[in-house]
């Protein structure tokens, strides 16, 4: 990974975290919790087909996100970059203190 400079920041990620509550009725509730916005450079693959049962077809698609700071990043929760809303697959940092976030955006 290379080091990031202030220049490359240029995208804002606003970050949720997902609450999860059981309902009286065995179903699950959730909501988003705002945690704060973090910049960033972003980085989406293409996106590529999925079957999704019974001969439907969905788009996923991964992207990078690298940013110096993303504490309430969790593997589970959301990032909303440019209107869309991507899972948080995985974060990791480097020696750099560089952190490396995987998301997936399926539709």
């Amino acid at each position: 990974m290379t080091r990031l400079s202030t220049a490359q920041l240029k995208t804002p990620a606003r970050v949720f975290t997902l609450l999860r509550n059981e309902t009286p009725f065995g179903g699950v509730t959730e909501t988003r919790r705002f945690e704060g916005v973090t910049w960033g450079d972003f980085a989406p693959r293409p996106p590529t087909e999925a079957p999704a049962g019974e001969g439907v077809l969905r788009l996923r698609q991964y992207a990078e996100f690298t940013c110096r700071s993303a504490a309430p990043a969790v593997r589970g929760s959301v990032l909303t970059i440019r209107g869309e809303d991507w899972t948080v697959l995985s974060v990791s940092s480097d020696a750099d203190d560089q952190i490396l976030i995987t998301l997936e955006r399926r539709r």
